[in-house]
């Protein structure tokens, strides 16, 4: 290389070397220099390059706060409304079981409802099992289950109406009905063993005279049970037996539906007793249940 371009070279480079004694800059040095300035400037742009990345994250990080906070704020928001929302049904949903029972501060505009004692499905359904057990207790001697029918309506027509539903009351109405009731549970036990006769006699017959004879025993009985169930529902103190049983024709010409409905749950109770004997019990609590509760509700 001649000292000319030798020169060139270190004049580009800015920097120049030892020469030669005849006036050569010393190539190796040029070399390394030219390296040297070249990595440096490769680090500069490599740190240009990388910076860029940096910035559009950080901004990229800055949005996502801002959209996260955004989105935080609205659930907060959301949150909020969902459990006022919760709020308010509750506190609706009080009110109307207070102004149902009575038993709190409701609207004037509202009325009880026909049955406010009857709020809770599991406690009527024990007061029916329980009103089945007293009424079994009651008619041990058969004649007086009357009497227990008319003292277990009773019970069930307060509990209801969310009245004092007492044992205390319950004997107290089932020793008030039991003279007269005697009298009836008599009447009654005759006459469904003729019934259960004729039934068996119709039984032992094969021809169509006798189906026809089971039939009707099998609904005269079902007509003496609804019978039995219906008057004792209508049954009180001051009314005594004989005014609920002459009453017991105009109540059907004027409500069918209710008999109907009456020898259904006594239909089912005796399918329920007939699945299993000890069913009777809760039975008999369901047959007056359905009594009291159709007759109060066609009575409104």
């Amino acid at each position: 290389m001649s000292p000319a371009t030798t020169a060139q070279l270190a004049g580009r480079t800015g920097r120049t070397g030892p020469t030669d004694p005849d006036g050569r800059t010393d190539r190796t040095s040029i070399t390394a220099r030219t390296d040297q300035t070249s990595q440096a400037a490769s680090t500069d742009w490599g740190e240009q390059t990388n910076q860029a990345p940096a910035v559009q994250l950080a901004a990229r990080n800055a949005r996502r706060g801002r959209t996260d906070r955004t989105e935080w704020s609205n659930r907060d928001v959301r949150t909020d409304r969902t459990r006022a929302a919760r709020l308010t049904r509750r506190t609706a949903r009080a009110a109307r079981r207070d102004a149902l029972s009575g038993a709190g501060p409701c609207p004037e505009s509202a009325r009880p409802g026909a049955f406010p004692g009857a709020t809770s499905k599991f406690a009527l359904l024990a007061e029916i099992v329980l009103t089945g057990l007293l009424v079994t207790l009651g008619s041990v001697l058969i004649v007086t289950l009357p009497a227990a029918l008319a003292a277990g309506a009773g019970h069930l027509r307060r509990h209801l109406k969310a009245e004092e539903a007492s044992l205390k009351l319950f004997w107290s109405d089932f020793r008030a009905a039991l003279p007269g009731g005697l009298a009836v549970g008599l009447g009654l036990v005759l006459a469904s063993a003729a019934t259960a006769f004729s039934l068996l006699l119709a039984a032992a017959d094969g021809s169509v005279a006798g189906q026809i004879m089971r039939v009707l025993a099998g609904l005269v009985l079902l007509a003496l049970a609804t019978g039995t169930a219906l008057a004792a529902t209508d049954w009180t103190p001051s009314r005594g037996w004989a005014r609920a049983l002459k009453r017991l024709r105009p109540r059907f010409e004027q409500n069918p539906k209710a008999a109907a409905y009456t020898a259904g749950a006594v239909l089912a109770a005796a399918l329920m007793t007939w699945m299993l004997y000890l069913l009777a019990v809760p039975a008999l609590g369901l047959i007056l249940f359905a009594a009291v509760a159709i007759t109060e509700t066609t009575r409104r």
